[in-house]
């Protein structure tokens, strides 16, 4: 029932957009998501998922492979497997292998942007392996189009453009722009199931790291304000333990805490232009929702103590994030973008950048204020 629900959708975003007729339908293969591997002689190789209007057919879904120097001719190979005319009008996602990202993805992506017709709700990925490996799931593990799962999930896990929702243009934005790399998601597989589990971290257009997922509400706040989103803060149990109520979980060292984000922003400014010296403020309201031990928050100074605790802790992993992308060398919370507005007619390009990142330091000074706590009179 589900998997016709999605055909029905899709049948009726087709038709209301008045782009095709409905003579036209039976002889066009749809596109709803492409798989982008790089062979070892440099050959691209594609993984098409195809949604094709068969009156005749209990299975709308189809998985066609083609290879090709560029990506056309990639896609013209495909098209050999199948009688249907291909079509990336309702393209919903581009998973990129990992082999793929690390060679460097700008000649895809600036294929993608001139296609004039894609929708720009479709979003960028990458594959922990290759992406055929992901794409071939379809046959196995997922009972509906595996383009529209694989869309569904980041779109689910990103409400209001919040990462790990990475549309063609906001990576393209990322390129291009001076002082700050890209970020895309990476599936793995588990269980036989494509699960979000890490950061892919990029110097310009190359895959060169990855952080962990758990790290996602960090990175929104570097970009943009949030809220209502959830954060995981594990703490020392040793400044707490007079402060216990009541023991939920037995044997655990540490304090771990869940919190809901009701406010939060960031702001960066250069301090030193010459010891290349930032400050980044973050800022936090918070609903505590979670403890793994019970406390006692009608002591006022359990809630002070919580909340410089929640501090440090995130002062302190920024720093180790920040930590891990200079040694990358890729600028993924924008420091460049801060450091360019000082520069005589805003001038700078990314190899100047690029050798001057990694001796940046940066003070993290984090606010967190707890507005509930959620303790019964």
């Amino acid at each position: 029932m589900r998997y016709q629900h999605n055909c029905f959708i899709l049948l009726c975003m087709l038709f209301l957009t008045g782009c095709l007729q409905s003579s036209q339908l039976e002889k066009m293969g749809i596109i709803t998501a492409k798989g982008t591997d790089v062979s070892d002689n440099g050959d691209i190789e594609l993984s098409i998922v195809l949604f094709q209007f068969e009156a005749q057919s209990t299975n709308n879904t189809k998985i066609v492979s083609g290879k090709g120097k560029t990506i056309q001719g990639a896609i013209q190979n495909a098209n050999y497997e199948t009688n249907f005319k291909l079509s990336s009008e309702k393209l919903q996602l581009e998973l990129f292998g990992r082999e793929a990202a690390e060679r460097g993805i700008h000649r895809f992506v600036d294929t993608l942007a001139r296609e004039a017709n894609l929708p720009n709700t479709m979003f960028l990925s990458l594959s922990n392996s290759s992406a055929k490996e992901i794409m071939l799931i379809q046959e196995s593990g997922i009972a509906m189009n595996i383009g529209q799962y694989l869309h569904g999930v980041i779109d689910k896990n990103a409400p209001d453009h919040i990462f790990p929702k990475i549309t063609l243009s906001a990576f393209l934005a990322s390129l291009y722009d001076v002082g700050v790399d890209p970020i895309l998601p990476i599936f793995e597989l588990e269980d036989g199931i494509p699960k979000i589990t890490k950061i892919g971290i990029f110097k310009e257009d190359k895959l060169v790291g990855e952080e962990s997922i758990d790290d996602r509400v960090l990175y929104n706040l570097m970009h943009k304000k949030i809220k209502e989103e959830t954060l995981f803060v594990t703490l020392p149990f040793t400044p707490f333990q007079k402060d216990v109520q009541q023991m939920l979980s037995q044997g655990e060292e540490n304090l771990s805490t869940s919190f809901n984000i009701l406010s939060g922003s960031s702001n960066t400014i250069l301090k030193d232009k010459r010891d290349l010296s930032f400050q980044t403020n973050i800022k936090l309201e918070l609903e505590l929702t979670e403890t793994s031990y019970q406390l006692n928050f009608k002591d006022e100074q359990v809630i002070r103590k919580l909340e410089q605790a929640v501090e440090k802790k995130l002062a302190s992993t920024y720093k180790s994030i920040l930590a891990d992308l200079q040694q990358l060398n890729a600028d993924s919370f924008g420091y460049g973008k801060t450091y360019r507005i000082h520069q005589k007619g805003n001038k700078l390009t990314k190899t100047e950048w690029h050798e001057l990142y990694p001796k940046i330091n940066v003070d993290f000074s984090v606010d967190a204020n707890i507005i509930y706590h959620g303790e019964i009179d």
